[in-house]
């Protein structure tokens, strides 16, 4: 398996040692955990919109609009 850490410094690998842990805490302390879930929805929302712009179904959906108009 590709390990991202290996190529880097000890001092890098270190940082974001301590930055995980430090994210990790407040999570788990609670004070992370409605801005993790704020960011989730915000994400899965972008995911869907995504998908959908992804599968061209806003042209179909305009075809279909158009259609219907004549």
């Amino acid at each position: 398996m590709n390990n991202p850490l290996k190529n880097m410094s000890s001092f890098n690998k270190g940082i974001i040692l301590m930055i995980a842990g430090i994210l990790l805490l407040l999570y788990v302390l609670g004070i992370l955990a409605a801005w993790v879930r704020y960011g989730l929805i915000i994400g899965a929302l972008f995911m869907i919109v995504y998908g959908f712009m992804e599968a061209r179904l806003h042209s179909k959906i305009m075809k279909l609009i158009k259609n219907k108009e004549k």
